[in-house]
């Protein structure tokens, strides 16, 4: 089985999780933008999904393709923009801070856990439509030790 989703927003990377002193005490949180960003990735995730959709078994092994089309910036000229379409993104945010704020915002919507994620294929270039395209395979393949038994 497989899904796929297109989220029209602009990727933004994980934040670090900030600390604040309250007493004796350190309280850690995330920043409100960050909190914003997973729950419109998860509304748009949600939305998508095909009618009757289940969450897979813990067992059930994953295989994710992440395309993550980043804005160019409006102050380039249309001569600029046309070099860069395409081209990979290689400034901040890093690719695996994109992958962490998705795959955490995907988890007990799409998979019960991250950790189900046995493949991962992920691009980050200029794109002139931001968002996030992905395809997701389930492989629901015994595996090989429990063919065995």
């Amino acid at each position: 089985m497989s899904l796929k989703f297109k989220i029209p927003i602009v990727p933004m990377g994980q934040a670090r999780a900030r600390a604040a002193r309250r007493g004796n005490h350190i309280h850690m949180y995330s920043s409100p933008k960050s909190v914003e960003y997973k729950e419109s990735l998860q509304h748009y995730l949600i939305n998508q999904l095909p009618e009757g959709f289940k969450i897979p078994d813990i067992d059930v092994d994953i295989m994710v393709f992440a395309a993550f089309c980043m804005p160019m910036l409006r102050s380039w000229s249309q001569k600029k923009r046309g070099k860069h379409l395409d081209k990979p993104h290689t400034k901040k945010p890093d690719i695996d801070n994109l992958v962490k704020a998705l795959f955490d915002a995907m988890n007990g919507i799409v998979w019960k856990d991250d950790s189900q994620v046995a493949c991962l294929n992920v691009s980050k270039h200029y794109c002139a439509d931001p968002g996030i395209y992905l395809t997701i395979h389930f492989h629901y393949e015994k595996r090989k030790e429990e063919v065995d038994e």
